[in-house]
């Protein structure tokens, strides 16, 4: 309780500080939004909803999105898209791309096929693929965690050694232990997302909704760059550059460094190689939009989707959906997606009920 209220302090005394408001005043506005959006005092802090106004209309509270996704994606269908592996045998009986899966490690299933129950079994399968460049996750996690991206791996007596796009090298035994993992075949991006950042997988985010009458609609997109030598670009740790896509155009517009809650910079160009990204198009936008739309439609248990996705020559390729994403891209997109997503529960609330 008291680390609450030494938080709540420090962000009090950080929007004071940043506008120059008095306490009395920021409280009251924030007590008067919060009947209105249903916001924490984090949330108050975290988005600038003390003087983003677009964001003040728009603003999707985690509470709402609580509600409104208990219909829209019923939990009965969480696993689908939580669980890595189970999402790989989903894709396979659909057209959603996705990276190749060289194998699964769980060490308390019976070992068939592709998977494996322990380290000989996993060691074999590489060097029977012969793959010496893969992505190893691990199967329930998000936001970039558990994520280790091989580059070369070679023999030590009975050992396989692995050597990670940073350079260190790790043993096979190191990675593998109760927790299962995915390997995959590492995505290889096009020119231009290269161009962003050549270290990692640059994904824009794709929210799409699924209407009652069959229609798809993208709500919105943002694009997250990691930074020169990361792997993975993921944003909620800080650190990476984020900006907002034209839904209509794909144009990258408010670029930002985003370096944590309450701490962003405006930028034009990447932070560490000065390409610019403020104002470029993303190549081939119309068929990516297509291909994720496809991807909705072959996905009817959860209506409302967060698709990371990687640009590749071949389009779309899926790194991860999201049924319960997180309300970060409302930033970066500069507006909320409230309206849309309401609208799409009291849609599927109405069919629903009129169903019984």
């Amino acid at each position: 309780m008291r680390g609450k209220i030494i938080r709540f302090l420090e962000r009090i005394k950080k929007i004071h500080k940043d506008t120059n408001t008095n306490y009395l005043s920021i409280l009251l506005d924030f007590w008067s939004l919060k009947q209105k959006l249903n916001i924490s005092f984090y949330e108050y802090y975290c988005f600038y909803l003390d003087e983003n106004q677009r964001l003040r209309e728009t603003f999707l509270s985690k509470i709402n999105k609580t509600k409104f996704l208990s219909i829209i994606n019923p939990r009965n269908y969480y696993i689908i898209a939580r669980n890595k592996y189970l999402s790989h045998l989903f894709f396979n009986s659909t057209t959603i791309q996705r990276s190749e899966l060289y194998l699964y490690y769980n060490p308390i299933v019976s070992p068939t096929g592709i998977i494996c129950t322990n380290e000989e079994e996993v060691s074999l399968k590489i060097k029977n693929l012969g793959i010496k460049e893969f992505v190893i996750k691990t199967t329930e996690s998000s936001h970039g965690e558990g994520v280790i991206v091989i580059k070369n791996v070679r023999e030590e007596g009975n050992k396989l050694i692995l050597s990670r796009i940073d350079g260190k090298e790790i043993i096979l035994t190191e990675i593998l232990n109760r927790e299962p993992l995915i390997f995959e075949k590492l995505i290889e991006q096009t020119e231009q997302f290269k161009s962003f950042n050549p270290t990692s997988i640059n994904t824009v985010r794709f929210m799409t909704n699924l209407h009652p009458d069959g229609e798809v609609t993208i709500i919105g997109t943002f694009i997250k760059i990691g930074r020169l030598g990361a792997w993975v670009d993921n944003a909620g740790s800080g650190g990476n550059i984020c900006a907002n896509v034209d839904v209509n155009t794909g144009e990258i517009s408010n670029v930002i460094e985003f370096n944590g809650w309450r701490n962003i910079k405006k930028i034009t160009h990447h932070t560490d190689n000065n390409v610019l990204l403020e104002g470029v198009k993303i190549e081939n936008w119309e068929l990516l939009c297509k291909q994720v739309k496809s991807f909705q439609k072959q996905m009817p248990f959860l209506k409302a989707i967060g698709w990371d996705v990687a640009i590749t020559n071949e389009g779309a390729v899926i790194i991860e959906m999201n049924d319960f994403w997180d309300e970060t891209g409302q930033l970066f997109i500069g507006k909320g997606w409230l309206n849309q997503i309401e609208q799409l529960y009291n849609q599927w609330n109405n069919e629903y009920k009129t169903s019984l």
